[in-house]
């Protein structure tokens, strides 16, 4: 993952006007950005949320095309196995919309107990329908075919009652 990562920032920095041996410096530190636990945040209905699906008997399973320390952020940020699975492209080697990533996060459940909830139309949105998944957009105003559009993740709850 980050070998490829590395080449394509050393592309960007290329076309931000800087030379070779620049990019190559340049390029393995934002990696190190990437993985500082203080750029990251939670939204504040995030913990309530999650606590009201669990309490519905819901697994939550956090989906996510993202770096292979994925889990080490997330368990800084809500602390350890607070998700009951999580499935990131940079460990599973597959990208949503895929298929397969999203059998993964599925496991044994059938689409029609789950719910894709993302705030990419496409990866998100389109990767969840194209598993008949029922669909929840959320913080973004982007046309999407979602089932669902939230403003915040509270209202998610009243969706799955």
């Amino acid at each position: 993952f980050w070998p490829f990562m590395e080449k394509h920032f050393q592309y960007v920095c290329s076309h931000f006007g800087f030379n070779e041996d620049e990019c190559k410096t340049i390029a393995p530190e934002v990696r190190k950005y990437i993985l500082r636990i203080e750029n990251y945040n939670i939204y504040p209905d995030t913990l309530e949320t999650i606590a009201k699906c669990r309490e519905k008997g819901y697994r939550v399973v956090l989906l996510s095309n993202n770096f292979p320390e994925l889990e080490w952020i997330v368990n800084q940020l809500f602390g350890e196995n607070y998700f009951d699975d999580i499935v990131c492209s940079g460990v599973c080697g597959f990208d949503k919309p895929r298929r397969e990533i999203f059998e993964l996060a599925m496991g044994d459940a059938s689409p029609d107990e789950c719910y894709m909830v993302g705030d990419n139309p496409n990866a998100d949105i389109i990767g969840g329908k194209n598993m008949d998944m029922t669909t929840i957009f959320v913080h973004k105003d982007l046309p999407n075919e979602a089932d669902f559009v939230c403003e915040n993740l509270i209202e998610i709850v009243d969706i799955i009652e």
